[in-house]
């Protein structure tokens, strides 16, 4: 386990973002821009074509690139809408359309191969009203039983790939297991449905509609230790909570709450987002992550994410051992990301054993399931992830990103299982005092 000095010198340099500037535009010496038919405006700020983060005006996570075609680009993603009284906007994933599907590309037509939520940073999160598209890289064909069961549709690629329609997006930490398909690779792309629930089959045309972002309107100002305000009650822990409990050895205290067992987020204490639930004295965040550590001046927490040891690595386990199929990200929703301060771990679930050449060249180490899964390690989670995330692509493999938070130096592939147990580190922006409505 990381040693708790070294884990707040960490913390303290992640960075935290400030959204208004204080001249009331994108920030020094920017002002509202056209790009096609949207006008980028603050927090945002449109950037020369050979602008950098730090060269030139803005907030760092605002910046809009705009093409020669008038689109204009966050990071990877095509901004469709953006809604400013709302915080939130609208974008579209179109790698999924013009590469994924595309049947004349050199690499072929196939199911998208990571998750939306893998080209995603601080201060941006999937917006929970979205809904789920399940995609499936499968290495057989499946039975027309099963795929009814399902509700499969098979996509335009036809080499056994499919896709179905899941719940909320933040319904995903708790249906995790429930996409899961024996040789099957399942990849969770969110689509935005103004009413009723998503066909499957309208699929190309939902990647194209896109899917709702949220932004954090007002965190704390930058490079400042989190101060979250206090509850309109007096109470530190929100409405009905104790000032502080204690679950295990953590103090828990605002902005989270312990719930009961049988808790929903409408009828027990605690900001939607921060609930906790402590079982048997070990505090949860949602039904997946371990906390293992809070820390409250810097926003941030240390978790752990339990399955990937208990159910993906268990030789035990009603589906066998396994490398993990889905990346931890799957389970992140605001007010919550993963700090760029973790390191990547990259599993690889493969159809074939690899050669000892590629081994060696990609550093890969075979895990102990031993059925042709490796892992290997990535760079830091905001360089690799975010921008080159398609350099961890292997031929007939299945790769899945797992972010560890490494005391020093880089991480260590043969030491999968303690990285895994020793958590990555989490970052929170303070509880927003509204809810998101539909426009």
């Amino acid at each position: 386990m990381a040693p708790s000095c070294l884990l707040l010198f960490l913390v303290s340099l992640v960075p935290v973002m400030l959204v208004t500037a204080a001249d009331g535009q994108g920030g020094k010496g920017c002002s509202p821009t056209v790009c096609g038919n949207l006008t980028i405006s603050s927090p945002f700020w449109l950037a020369s074509e050979e602008a950098t983060e730090t060269n030139d005006c803005g907030v760092r996570g605002f910046q809009v690139s705009c093409y020669v075609n008038n689109m204009p680009y966050l990071q990877r993603l095509q901004i469709l809408n953006i809604f400013y009284d709302k915080a939130s906007l609208l974008v579209a994933d179109l790698d999924k359309l013009l590469k994924d599907f595309n049947t004349s590309r050199y690499d072929g037509c196939h199911a998208p191969m990571f998750n939306s939520s893998t080209k995603l940073g601080n201060p941006f999160s999937i917006s929970p009203i979205n809904q789920n598209l399940i995609f499936y890289n499968c290495t057989k064909t499946l039975g027309e039983e099963v795929r009814q069961k399902s509700g499969l549709v098979e996509t335009v690629c036809r080499n056994n790939t499919f896709v179905r329609a899941g719940g909320r997006y933040d319904d995903l930490s708790g249906r995790y297991g429930d996409y899961f398909l024996e040789g099957c690779k399942a990849i969770v792309v969110p689509a935005f449905i103004k009413s009723g629930k998503a066909n499957a089959s309208n699929y190309m045309q939902l990647l194209n509609d896109g899917f709702l972002l949220t932004w954090q309107q007002s965190p704390p100002p930058p490079l400042s230790p989190f101060k979250p305000p206090p509850p309109a009650d007096g109470q530190a822990g929100g409405k009905h909570c104790p000032p502080t409990m204690i679950c295990g050895n953590l103090t828990i205290s605002y902005p989270f709450g312990v719930v009961s067992e049988e808790a929903t987020e409408t009828n027990d204490c605690g900001a939607r987002g921060f609930q906790v639930r402590c079982s048997r004295g070990t505090p949860y965040l949602g039904l997946s992550f371990q906390i293992l550590n809070i820390f409250y001046d810097n926003g941030s927490l240390l978790v752990a994410d339990v399955h990937k040891l208990h159910d993906d690595f268990n030789r035990s386990a009603p589906k066998g051992c396994q490398a993990p199929s889905l990346n931890s990200s799957t389970k992140i929703s605001s007010p919550f990301s993963i700090s760029p301060v973790n390191q990547d771990l990259i599993f690889y679930n493969c159809t074939k054993p690899l050669t000892d050449g590629v081994r060696q060249n990609r550093g890969l180490v075979e895990t102990i399931c031993r059925d042709n899964t490796y892992v290997g390690v990535g760079g830091r989670y905001d360089d690799d992830v975010l921008s080159n995330y398609g350099i961890y692509s292997l031929e007939g493999c299945n790769a899945s990103v797992a972010p560890v938070l490494v005391e020093s130096g880089k991480a260590n592939a043969s030491n999968y299982r303690e990285l895994i147990s020793d958590g990555f580190l989490l970052t929170w922006l303070p509880p927003s005092a509204g809810k998101f409505t539909l426009f």
